[in-house]
């Protein structure tokens, strides 16, 4: 008798500490009503009504015109102001050392030519009213087509403060305050889309451009000199189109599953122009293997992730061009790509239930 309960009351003491162990995953909509939500952007504290909103570029390609929203601390949104003529992609918010354009929040994207039928890649800067100006256009090529700015950080050569741009007809263009364009890369073997810079943690990385693959599955990396690396290429599942946008983590933030350090998160979409269902959001270290993956809740029917965006207070927004803007917290990612496999903390549960039922009967019928 004594032999039956004592492994018993041992495999029910870890399996108690499973389900305490066990993270209460947490992802939900934090914003919806919009088309194909992009990058994600704070506004700073001095952009007049607005300061501290979230502003997010929505090229919308079934509708006439691109939107951009802004979204309050609630998840409240409402549209900021619009762009008839470009399709645009993504935005940032200027920072100081701009000029007159210092503060305003900056958006990329294209035009198609009435001529021919190629693109017009444009930039615009809008004001705390939403007006806005065009600041440069591109038009030294027969297709142009802007996706991601990033400010280019200290140490990056002749180029730190500028601002970096993706072009996903293979190139990389740096644009000054003053407007001048500079094309630093010409041709790369992949679609720029994502942009990010490493941080000082990243491996041999430091302050490195990454650029990820708008029509594929690579990242490369791009050096002060203009010297391109492949970094890693990512396994795509079936029903996974590309990759998107990129950030990098705040350092320890996957702390919790045992991964410390700096890592590189990518969003992987589940489709061309938004509305896919097995997109999936990965965490990457400086090897370029993936070591996380956000886990989707099985309610959440389809996710076709884009924008990233890490809170100060520890979450990380996530632009769904199936519509809405998830927020989830470091316990909603799992180990490895197998996020389905994951009991659910009821399963656990339901199974140390039926061990204590056990332990009961072993009781009774040995006692």
């Amino acid at each position: 008798m004594a032999s039956l309960r004592k492994p018993l009351l041992v495999v029910l003491e870890v399996l108690l500490i499973l389900l305490i162990a066990t993270p209460a995953f947490s992802l939900s909509i934090f914003s919806e009503g919009m088309s194909v939500p992009e990058t994600i952007s704070k506004a700073p504290s001095d952009f007049g009504a607005y300061g501290g909103q979230y502003f997010v570029p929505d090229p919308n390609p079934t509708g006439d015109k691109s939107t951009i929203w802004r979204i309050d601390p609630q998840g409240e949104q409402a549209q900021f102001s619009d762009n008839s003529d470009y399709f645009t992609v993504g935005g940032l918010f200027l920072p100081e050392g701009w000029g007159d354009l210092s503060g305003y929040f900056l958006t990329v994207g294209w035009e198609r030519k009435e001529t021919d039928g190629g693109t017009v890649g444009g930039i615009f800067a809008y004001d705390q009213n939403g007006e806005n100006q065009q600041f440069v256009i591109i038009d030294d090529y027969d297709y142009v087509g802007l996706t991601t700015p990033e400010i280019i950080p200290r140490g990056f050569g002749d180029y730190e403060g500028m601002l970096a741009v993706t072009d996903q007809q293979g190139r990389i263009f740096v644009v000054n305050p003053n407007g001048n364009v500079q094309t630093i890369v010409e041709t790369m073997p992949i679609h720029p889309f994502g942009l990010a810079f490493a941080p000082t943690g990243f491996g041999d990385f430091n302050g490195k451009m990454f650029i990820s693959d708008g029509w594929g599955n690579q990242i490369y990396t791009l050096d002060q000199d203009g010297n391109l690396s492949l970094f890693t290429i990512v396994p795509l599942l079936p029903g996974q189109w590309s990759l998107r946008q990129m950030a990098f983590a705040p350092t320890n933030f996957l702390s919790n599953l045992g991964i410390p350090g700096d890592l590189l998160f990518v969003s992987v979409s589940g489709s061309y122009r938004g509305g896919g269902t097995l997109g999936d959001v990965l965490a990457l270290d400086e090897t370029g293997k993936v070591v996380a993956s956000l886990r989707v809740l099985d309610d959440l029917e389809k996710f076709d992730p884009r924008g990233l965006y890490f809170t100060d207070d520890g979450h990380l927004l996530i632009s769904d061009a199936s519509d809405p803007i998830i927020i989830a917290k470091s316990d909603d990612f799992v180990l490895g790509r197998n996020a389905n496999v994951v009991p659910e903390p009821t399963t656990w549960l339901l199974v140390g239930v039926g061990l204590v039922g056990l332990i009961g009967l072993g009781k009774k019928k040995f006692s």
